[in-house]
């Protein structure tokens, strides 16, 4: 077995930490089920399972996992060494201009975001590779294992349905294998994963709307990171491609959860091109599951480090939880064989 690095071993503990919170009334010999994720509660309640699915004329499909994680913050991933650090960051990275960034896909007219978002995470986590891998996001939602109202393919899912996938080794399959839908759903066999998931990091809330380090961090020494918002086709513009929901605005009516993925930042991205002025400048580069010819700049746009939600903010109102961000990472099947790692953090 390989000695876990410090950040990792960091991540454990932050795990342990949330599964061991006391609950009151309990003994110390007692197993309780965890609390439900508040959230979670209100989407069943509120039956809105449409508005996840399809946002405005495009697809999205993020639900809130029932799972209730205590937020943690004021955590530091990365030590500022060897090369990482708040001091080391450029003021703008993009992971394409190092061949860490797979295609643009299309998840249309399908409630898969979140597949696409841990699949582009994965892939860019395995790159530079030849051939570039491209991953099954059909294998993925069909054998996720988790019943949703709904048919598997507009169900929705979250990050946490992935790393379930994962972590017991379902997957990841080629595209080529499972070949994603263009109209009609179809069913899915099982394969042989054609890598092992070890680890799943799951990010701590930002403190602030600027405390991005071990978002970029993470970037810089891993890859693309999986992060989420709250889609609603009034806090995007379309003239700078950007989107930006402020902390003060609702959930507007008609929106829904979505998920895409980070492959860089720019700090001096201007307040002023989002069609609500955001509080200060910098925005994440984000890579869309809506193909390459009819969004954004050939699918990607920019999304302000000051959202509501985008990059594990965590909400003004604590009853909004935080969205999940998280980097999956992968090794070859013959290096981990006979060892299933699980690794997350709040």
């Amino acid at each position: 077995m390989k000695l876990l690095k410090p950040e990792v071993i960091l991540v454990v503990a932050l795990l342990l930490t949330i599964m061991f919170v006391p609950i009151a009334g309990a003994t110390g010999d007692e197993l309780h089920a965890a609390p439900l994720n508040p959230d979670f509660i209100s989407f069943v309640k509120e039956k809105s399972y449409d508005s996840q699915v399809q946002g405005d004329t495009q697809g999205l499909g993020l639900v809130p996992s029932p799972i209730y994680r205590p937020d943690v913050s004021d955590v530091q991933m990365f030590a500022p060494n060897a090369g990482y650090g708040s001091t080391s960051y450029p003021s703008t990275y993009d992971l394409r201009n190092y061949n860490k960034v797979s295609p643009v896909r299309d998840q249309n007219p399908f409630g898969t975001c979140w597949a696409f978002a841990t699949f582009a995470s994965l892939e860019s986590t395995q790159m530079p590779a030849t051939p570039t891998p491209v991953f099954s996001e059909k294998n993925l939602v069909n054998l996720a294992g988790f019943s949703l109202p709904g048919t598997l393919q507009e169900a929705g899912g979250n990050t946490a349905m992935s790393a379930a996938y994962l972590t017991r080794w379902n997957g990841p399959v080629n595209e080529a294998t499972d070949p994603y839908p263009s109209s009609v759903w179809t069913s899915s066999s099982t394969y042989s994963p054609v890598i092992h998931v070890q680890n799943v990091v799951f990010f701590p809330g930002r403190t602030s709307r600027t405390d991005n380090d071990n978002i970029k961090g993470a970037l810089t020494r891993w890859g693309a990171v999986s992060s989420s918002l709250y889609w609603h086709a009034s806090f995007y513009n379309a003239t700078y491609t950007s989107f930006y929901q402020p902390a003060s605005a609702s959930d507007t009516l008609g929106g829904g959860g979505h998920a895409v993925t980070i492959v860089g930042w720019d700090d001096t991205y201007a307040a002023t091109n989002f069609t609500t002025p955001a509080d200060g400048p910098g925005a994440w580069i984000v890579k869309n599951s809506w193909g390459n010819t009819t969004f954004g700049i050939k699918g990607y746009f920019y999304v302000s480090y000051y959202d509501k939600y985008f990059g594990s903010a965590i909400p003004p109102n604590p009853k909004d939880p935080k969205k999940d961000s998280a980097v999956f990472l992968g090794e070859s099947t013959t290096v981990s064989s006979t060892f299933k790692c699980r690794i997350k953090a709040a």
